[in-house]
């Protein structure tokens, strides 16, 4: 559930539109945070508290009906690692192996490898 501010922001944005004389964001959420600030804790957590209790009951009705909680996160996860298992190099040999042909280099490496010992000269030594 969200969190008090967000929930009392969503009951109050129309009041707090017309206060502020703007639909903006900015001018609106200018006002709620002013506003939000004033009040106390406790009527800050009641609706909070009250969704929090309704959410741990929906999910304990959840897992009693059989569910596993986070399934679908573990689930995800596992398809992302088998998608993407393995390091750099072994994704790069899985791609020299595949048989994919490599790009093209560009202009500045062609006209680099062409004038190399020209450049090393001029630098004075053959390390990079």
């Amino acid at each position: 559930p969200q969190n008090p501010y967000w929930l009392w922001l969503t009951d109050n944005r129309e009041q707090l539109t017309k206060e502020s004389g703007s639909g903006g964001k900015g001018a609106v959420g200018k006002l709620a945070g002013q506003k939000c600030k004033g009040m106390s804790d406790v009527a800050k957590e009641t609706k909070a508290a009250d969704l929090s209790k309704e959410h741990a009951q929906k999910m304990a009705d959840f897992v009693s009906a059989g569910a596993i909680k986070g399934k679908r996160r573990a689930e995800k996860a596992e398809a992302k690692q088998a998608k993407g298992s393995g390091s750099k190099k072994s994704k790069k040999e899985a791609r020299s192996a595949s048989g994919q042909p490599q790009r093209a280099p560009s202009g500045y490496i062609l006209y680099f490898s062409e004038n190399r010992e020209v450049f090393e000269k001029e630098a004075g030594s053959k390390s990079p």
